[in-house]
C-alpha cells in the first residue's frame, strides 16, 4: 500500500465564479473541433483488444484458480490537505482514464486466450462523509473503509480494474483511496497516474486548458514487437513441456480457492516476490 501526501497548492481550488462559463465555452471552437477530432482519431487508430503480455498471463492464471483474493490489489491512500474541489478531481480521474488506455481495460477470452479489451466503464468516485464523527471513531472508519476499498473483488471480464473513494475528514482535509488491480498497474505507475491526476485536477479547478495527452503507440508497438512475442512464445513452450510431463500427476490437495484442480507447473513470469 502506497501513503502519499498532497497539500493545497498541488489540489488548487478557485471560487465558483471563476469556473463560469463552462470548460467547453471558454475554449476557442475551432481549436476544440481540431482537439476532439485528434482524440476520435487516436481512439480508432487503437487496437478494440491487443494480446496479454507475458506478466499479464501469469497474473490472470493466477487469479483463475483463486478467484477474488487481493493479493494482486495495489493501492494508493493520498491525504489532502487544504480545501478540496470535489468535482474537479472527478472529471480529472475521468481525464486519467481517457490518457492511460491501462484504465480502461477489461480482460476477454478470445479462442481460449485472455485478451485486452479497453471498453471497461468509468467506475464512479465513492464519498463517504465523517465530518459529523469524533476524531477517535473516525480514525478507525477511515482505516475500516480503506481495508474495504482495497480488498473489495474486481470482476476482470466487467471491469472497471480500478476504483476510487474520496472520504471527507473536515472542509480541509480529505482521504483520496485508489485500488488497482495489479493486471493493469503497480507501484511504479503510480506515479504517472498522480502526476496525471494532479495536472488535470489543476486544469480542471482553474478552468484552464487540459494538458496534452501523451501518445504511448510507440510503447505498445515495442512491447508487442517480434522479440518480445518470441520470448513469449519460447515461456509458453517451455510451460507446456511441464504441463506434459505433470499430465500424470495426481490431483492436488483442495486449498481455499483451488478445488480439486490437476497439478501443473509453471514458472513466474515476473521478477519480484508473488503477493501473498
Amino acid at each position: 500500500m502506497t501513503s502519499l501526501t498532497a497539500h493545497h497548492e498541488d489540489f488548487p481550488v478557485v471560487p465558483a465564479e471563476r469556473t463560469e462559463p463552462p470548460l467547453k465555452q471558454g475554449v476557442d471552437p475551432q481549436r476544440a473541433r481540431l482537439v476532439e477530432a485528434l482524440r476520435a482519431r487516436r481512439r480508432t487508430q487503437t487496437p478494440q483488444t491487443l494480446p496479454m503480455t507475458a506478466t499479464q498471463q501469469g497474473i490472470w492464471l493466477a487469479e483463475q484458480l483463486s478467484p477474488g483474493v487481493s493479493g494482486y490489489h495495489d493501492t494508493a491512500v493520498l491525504r489532502i490537505d487544504g480545501p478540496l474541489d470535489a468535482e474537479a478531481l472527478r472529471l480529472a480521474l475521468g481525464d486519467a482514464r481517457a490518457v492511460h488506455e491501462a484504465m480502461r481495460c477489461r480482460v476477454i477470452e478470445a479462442d481460449g486466450e485472455p485478451r485486452q479489451s479497453f471498453d471497461a466503464p468509468t467506475p464512479e468516485l465513492a464519498h463517504t462523509d465523517l465530518g459529523a464523527v469524533d476524531a477517535q471513531t473516525r480514525a478507525a472508519r477511515i482505516e475500516r473503509l480503506t481495508a474495504l476499498t482495497a480488498t473489495e473483488p474486481f470482476d476482470l471480464e466487467a471491469g472497471p480494474l480500478w476504483r476510487a473513494r474520496l472520504i471527507r475528514v473536515e472542509s480541509d482535509e480529505h482521504v483520496l483511496i485508489l485500488v488497482f488491480h495489479h493486471l493493469i498497474s503497480d507501484g511504479w505507475s503510480h506515479g504517472v497516474l498522480l502526476r496525471t491526476l494532479l495536472s488535470h485536477y489543476a486544469a480542471r479547478a482553474q478552468n484552464t486548458a487540459l494538458p496534452p495527452t501523451p501518445d504511448t503507440s510507440a510503447y505498445r508497438r515495442w512491447l508487442l514487437s517480434r522479440v518480445t512475442q518470441e520470448q513469449a512464445a519460447v515461456d509458453s513452450g517451455r510451460a507446456r513441456e511441464v504441463a506434459t510431463l505433470l499430465a500424470e500427476a495426481p490431483y492436488r490437495a483442495a486449498l481455499p480457492g483451488l478445488k480439486g484442480h490437476r497439478a501443473i507447473g509453471w514458472r513466474p513470469l515476473w521478477n519480484s516476490p508473488c503477493p501473498t
